[in-house]
């Protein structure tokens, strides 16, 4: 076969949780054995695959790549864990009746064990404290009195109990428990944690509630400011557009003045009126304000300059006497 049947064996490059693939093991490129660089832990790892190319000697040479997958399989490495009654530093405290009868619950045990399969199935035992009048139950980990009580309230029982995995080697870890006693029956754990749940629920809700109402009454009052500083700004702009117009005075004349601003309009371009400067007012004569005599229109020289008075009646029997300054217009036509 010569060198047509010498094979060589490479680990292609590949990367395995984030780290390249020949750091975890390693191939003999004449034998083709696989080695692992670290140990490899079933809990994080359970499986990873590999890349391999199979290559000959011979010309042309001729290659074949392949695919191989490595199971983890689970070893017993891991310790129980207690996570009931909770422990602090392995000690739990329980308290019980100072005369529980036989059969009487005391405690349940439960632990768990991240392993798996066999390797995980626990089982409890008394290490110490059995002859106080504890059983425990194999499987389950509950613990009863295996007699009638007797003790003082005073009394402290000790009892440490192991908690077992099945694979091989055998892991244990242990828990003690500290029994006291009490007159009467124990308060109900189930009904105490009910309550507090209840007080914790209700407060809760109310303080929800009360962030409620505030948001709300926050929302409300932005909302209101927002409106009159907008009115307030538009206020200020109708003011600031509005400077500088003085308001025009009531017309006092009311209707009459203006249809005798409307007689002059209408005769402005027929030259029937005649405008002549006074330099002082003279009296009208025959031409008493207030009596109810009829309506004149005299002209009175005096000096050089005219003026003239026109009286009319309003329709409340009132004299109305309108004097132009410094101009008197006369109706053009025939002087008495």
């Amino acid at each position: 076969m010569g060198n047509n049947g010498k094979i060589t064996y490479r680990l292609l490059d590949g990367l395995l949780m984030g780290s390249p693939v020949n750091t975890f093991v390693s191939l003999n490129s004449i034998t083709g054995a696989i080695y692992a660089l670290r140990s490899f832990n079933y809990e994080v790892m359970k499986v990873f695959e590999l890349h391999v190319q199979a290559s000959d000697s011979g010309l042309p040479q001729l290659q074949k790549r392949a695919l191989i997958r490595l199971r983890i399989l689970d070893q017993n490495d891991n310790q129980p864990t207690v996570v009931q009654p909770v422990l602090y530093k392995g000690l739990a405290e329980v308290f019980l009746p100072r005369d529980a009868p036989a059969g009487y619950v005391v405690a349940q045990m439960k632990a768990t064990d991240v392993d798996n399969g066999g390797n995980a199935q626990l089982s409890y035992r008394i290490a110490e404290g059995g002859h106080l009048g504890f059983s425990i139950n194999k499987a389950t980990g509950k613990m009863h009195a295996s007699r009638q009580l007797a003790y003082d309230v005073t009394d402290v029982a000790r009892v440490t109990v192991a908690v077992s995995a099945n694979g091989a080697p055998a892991l244990t870890s242990t828990a003690t428990l500290l029994f006291g006693f009490m007159e009467g029956p124990v308060p109900s754990v189930e009904l105490a944690w009910d309550t507090s749940v209840a007080i914790i629920i209700v407060l809760a809700g109310s303080c929800s509630l009360l962030l409620l109402a505030i948001l709300l009454i926050t929302t409300t009052c932005s909302q209101r400011h927002r409106r009159r500083g907008v009115a307030g700004r538009g206020t200020r702009q109708r003011g600031r557009r509005g400077e500088g117009v003085t308001p025009s005075a009531p017309d006092k004349g009311g209707k009459k003045g203006r249809k005798i601003d409307a007689v002059i309009s209408k005769h402005e371009g027929a030259k029937v009126f005649e405008a002549r400067l006074y330099a002082e007012p003279c009296p009208v004569p025959g031409g008493g304000g207030s009596g109810g005599g009829r309506p004149t229109n005299k002209v009175v020289v005096c000096g050089e300059e005219e003026r003239q008075t026109a009286v009319g009646f309003e329709s409340g029997g009132r004299a109305m006497e309108g004097t132009l300054k410094g101009y008197s217009s006369t109706l053009t036509g025939r002087r008495p």
